[in-house]
């Protein structure tokens, strides 16, 4: 999780990803609506789950990126 654009996302907003990197991916996943979705709702639901599946993610990485994205501060 420590590609250029992981890096620099986590100093200043940065909107770039790389789809091979599992941070990207997982910081992706944090900005999308179903993310956005299950926060509101206080459960993971299914579309977001969906995503997080088809990313090839656990929530535990969605979490983690969210914490460490300088656009969630």
């Amino acid at each position: 999780m420590n590609c250029p654009h992981c890096t620099r996302a986590a100093n200043a907003l940065w909107h770039e990803f790389d789809t091979a990197c599992k941070g990207c991916r997982a910081r992706s996943v944090s900005r999308s609506q179903a993310c956005f979705q299950s926060r509101r709702a206080r459960r993971r639901e299914s579309p977001y789950l969906l995503l997080v599946e088809d990313n090839k993610l656990e929530h535990e990485d969605v979490k983690h990126a969210e914490t460490v994205d300088y656009i969630r501060r």
